[in-house]
């Protein structure tokens, strides 16, 4: 697992967007290392997810309350403080879903990739404050 910041740097520290960047490298280089061989090796760099813990900074941050709803505090993150294209963020049941697909027979013919989840946010023109 990388990060969105592995191609659009945050303002959390250049160490950080170096190492992420950094593992999306590797897993491109091991993809060539393991060609003509049964494995895959893929990265996936998701952006800021929700989680309870994000759920309750922003609440916390934005003063929305939990009983407004998780379409309503998606809807504030993705105005306040992470732009995205889909006004929201993934679940984390939706990054585990495509580790899942990518560990599957399915997924066979899929190498060397960087799968971003990010909701559009690296398609934004600007940022409003750091996202990790």
């Amino acid at each position: 697992i990388a990060s969105v910041s592995a191609s659009k740097t945050l303002n959390i520290g250049p160490e950080y967007s170096s190492a992420k960047s950094a593992v999306v490298n590797f897993s491109q280089s091991l993809a060539q290392e393991f060609r003509n061989k049964p494995v895959t090796v893929n990265c996936i760099s998701p952006g800021l997810v929700y989680t309870d813990m994000v759920r309750d900074i922003m609440c916390e941050t934005y003063g929305v309350k939990f009983e407004a709803g998780d379409d309503v505090i998606n809807k504030v993150i993705s105005e306040r403080f992470y732009p995205n294209l889909v006004m929201g963020l993934p679940s984390v049941d939706e990054i585990s879903g495509l580790v899942w697909y990518l560990c599957s027979e399915q997924a066979k013919h899929i190498t060397g990739q960087n799968f971003v989840i990010d909701s559009g946010y690296s398609l934004c023109d600007y940022v409003k404050g750091s996202v990790e």
